[in-house]
C-alpha cells in the first residue's frame, strides 16, 4: 500500500484538470483539369482517406476524464489537490496491454489514459483509493483477460502529486500497471517523452512546474 505525505510537494497548486479541406481542394482542381482527372482525383482521394484515418486514430486514443466523479473537485468547491497521472512509453509493443489504461478512484471510473500521455485532475482532499485497470495477453493461450492494481493514497488541499503508472511484465501472466507515487524530477523524466492530455494539463505542463 503506498500513502502519500500531506508534505508532499508543497505549493505547486494548479488549476483544475483528454476533415482535411486541403483533399477537396485539390478534388475541385482536378475536375477543372480533365486530361489529368483519374490520377489527381484518385491522389486527392488517398489524401483523403489518409487524413481520415489519422482522425480516427486520434480519436481512439485520446484519454478521457470523468468530470462528474464525486471525487472531482469542481470551480467553485474547497482548495482542491493537483493530481497528475503519468503513463510513459515503453520500450517495446505490448499488444492489447498497450490499450487505454482504465482508472477508478473508489472503485468509479475517473479517467481513461492512452499510452505516451498524462493528464491533471483536480481532486477533493482526503484518502482514496486508485485501481487501474488494463488489458493482457494471457496464459499459453494467449487469452485476453483483464488486470487490476490498486494503492491507497492522501491528497492534501494546495498540494501537488505525481502518479506514475508503471509497467509490471509478468511474462506468461501477464502485464499489470502499478500506480505510485514519484516526485517532481522523476516526474518530469517521465513526462519528457509523453503528451500532455486535457486542458489543465496543457495548461499546467509538467516541465513547467
Amino acid at each position: 500500500m503506498a500513502v502519500h505525505s500531506p508534505a508532499y510537494r508543497p505549493n505547486l497548486a494548479a488549476d483544475g484538470l483528454v476533415t482535411p479541406r486541403a483533399g477537396c481542394d485539390y478534388l475541385r482542381h482536378a475536375q477543372r483539369k480533365p486530361n489529368n482527372g483519374p490520377a489527381v482525383i484518385r491522389s486527392a482521394l488517398t489524401a483523403a482517406i489518409a487524413g481520415l484515418v489519422l482522425t480516427l486514430l486520434t480519436a481512439c486514443t485520446a484519454s478521457h476524464l470523468e468530470s462528474g466523479h464525486p471525487l472531482v473537485a469542481g470551480a467553485g468547491d474547497e482548495p482542491s489537490a493537483s493530481v497528475y497521472f503519468i503513463r510513459p512509453r515503453t520500450e517495446r509493443y505490448l499488444g492489447v496491454a498497450d490499450n487505454a489504461l482504465r482508472i477508478e478512484a473508489d472503485r468509479a471510473p475517473l479517467l481513461e489514459l492512452a499510452k505516451g500521455e498524462y493528464a491533471l485532475v483536480s481532486m477533493k482532499p482526503g484518502p482514496v483509493w486508485i485501481t487501474v485497470n488494463s488489458d493482457t495477453s494471457w496464459g499459453p493461450s494467449h487469452d485476453i483477460k483483464e488486470m487490476s492494481s490498486s494503492s491507497e493514497f492522501s491528497f492534501a488541499a494546495g498540494q501537488t502529486y505525481f502518479l506514475a503508472l508503471t509497467v509490471v511484465d509478468g511474462e506468461f501472466r501477464g502485464v499489470t500497471y502499478r500506480p505510485e507515487s514519484v516526485n517532481l524530477e522523476r516526474a518530469r523524466e517521465l513526462a519528457a517523452t509523453a503528451q500532455a492530455s486535457g486542458a489543465a494539463a496543457r495548461n499546467a505542463p509538467i516541465d513547467s512546474l
